[in-house]
Formats: C-alpha cells, sequence, structure tokens
C-alpha cells in the first residue's frame, strides 16, 4: 500500500523541520483548502510551492479541496507536482479537468465526500488515474470526525472502479483503519497525525505501507 504524509497535520510552525523528518520517503500529500468548499483553510500557491521545493519526495501529490479547481493546475504544474486530485462536487466539466492535466503530464483523479453518491464520479472513472474517497467529515475548521459508514461505501466503490484505478482513502485514518483498508485491496492512503506524532515518521512510514489487513 502506498501511505501519502500529509504535510497540512504536521507542526504548522515547522514544515521545514517536518519535510525533513519525511526524508527518504517518496511520496508527499499536500491538502489545498480555500476556506470556501471547505471551512478550513491550509496553504495558498505561494507556500505550496515553497513546500515542494524543500521536499525531497519524487512524487508530489496535491488534493484540491476549493472551488474552481481548474485555476490551479498550471501554476502546480510548474511546481513539479505529479497528480492532482479535485473534488467532482466542484468540478463544472470533470473530463476538462482530466484532459488538461494529462496535456501537461500530470496524473488526475477525482476527490469525493463521504457522502457523494458514487453516481457523481462513475462516468469519469475510465478518464482518471486515481480516485480520492473521504473517511471523514469535516466537524470544525480544526476537527474531523471517521464517517461510521465509510466502510460500506469503500465495499460498493472497491467492487465498481475499473481496472489499474489507484483507489485512496483519506480522513481520520488510524492504524487499524488503515489495516481494514488494506485487507479490501486500497492501493493508498492519505495520513496526517499518526505519522506525524510518531518519533520517527520514516519507521511510522514502513510499518503503515506494509500492512496486508490481517490482524494487528
Amino acid at each position: 500500500m502506498t501511505v501519502y504524509p500529509s504535510i497540512a497535520s504536521s507542526n504548522c510552525l515547522e514544515y521545514g523541520k517536518e519535510l525533513k523528518r519525511l526524508a527518504g520517503w517518496d511520496y508527499l500529500h499536500i491538502d489545498i483548502e480555500d476556506g470556501n468548499f471547505t471551512p478550513n483553510i491550509t496553504f495558498g500557491l505561494k507556500t505550496a510551492r515553497a513546500i515542494c521545493e524543500a521536499s525531497s519526495a519524487s512524487n508530489i501529490q496535491v488534493h484540491l479541496m476549493t472551488n474552481k479547481p481548474e485555476s490551479y493546475v498550471d501554476e502546480l504544474h510548474c511546481m513539479g507536482v505529479s497528480e492532482v486530485y479535485a473534488h467532482v462536487e466542484a468540478l463544472d466539466n470533470p473530463l476538462k479537468f482530466i484532459s488538461h492535466c494529462h496535456g501537461l503530464g500530470i496524473k488526475a483523479g477525482l476527490s469525493m465526500k463521504a457522502d457523494t453518491p458514487f453516481e457523481a464520479v462513475t462516468a469519469y472513472l475510465d478518464a482518471a488515474d486515481g480516485l480520492l474517497f473521504l473517511t471523514s467529515h469535516v466537524v470544525s475548521p480544526w476537527c474531523e470526525d471517521f464517517c461510521p459508514q465509510a466502510y460500506e461505501r469503500l465495499f460498493e466503490i472497491r467492487d465498481s472502479i475499473p481496472e489499474g484505478l489507484q483507489l485512496a482513502a483519506d480522513g481520520a485514518l488510524n492504524e487499524e483503519r488503515i489495516n481494514r483498508l488494506a485487507g479490501i485491496n486500497f492501493s493508498a492512503v492519505v495520513t496526517g497525525r499518526l505519522v506525524f506524532s510518531s518519533n520517527c515518521c520514516l519507521e511510522t512510514l514502513e510499518r503503515l505501507s506494509k500492512l496486508t489487513g490481517g490482524n494487528l
């Protein structure tokens, strides 16, 4: 399983030091939240660029939790971002977004909230590189709760996606929940506090990536 550490969940006063704790890990996840599509605000493009420049990761994934996500793509390409996920709820034309990313050589994925009907994305999955499913509800700008119905939805999605599509989960994931996802063949997870609260980020990331769905 591929594990993407979410830098937005690290110490916001020490992003440079936190990135150094991830040195040697090939994957990084950057949440860009605009305070409109979602109540929280994380990074503007200037800060996102600084994070990309300071990171040693070879695969940088950006999750756009914004209105008008299409408008970010060109700038993210200039930063060297590898893959971009945009919310189907915010896209006027998902196929146009996917085509735009692919034209720049960026992988394009779609994101969906926990309560969004799966039918909202099915028509676009053959064109997309991945699907990112949120497993939490935002309670406030500082708090999110795991969605108890998430596993039922995840089983539904897992059995309905095209072969080869990266299926990822993001939101309030602890080790037990990640292990359950590994057991139903999810290919990727995004996690933040679980990684950055540990004494050694790399050891935690290595352990999570090797989970197979068996007993912890």
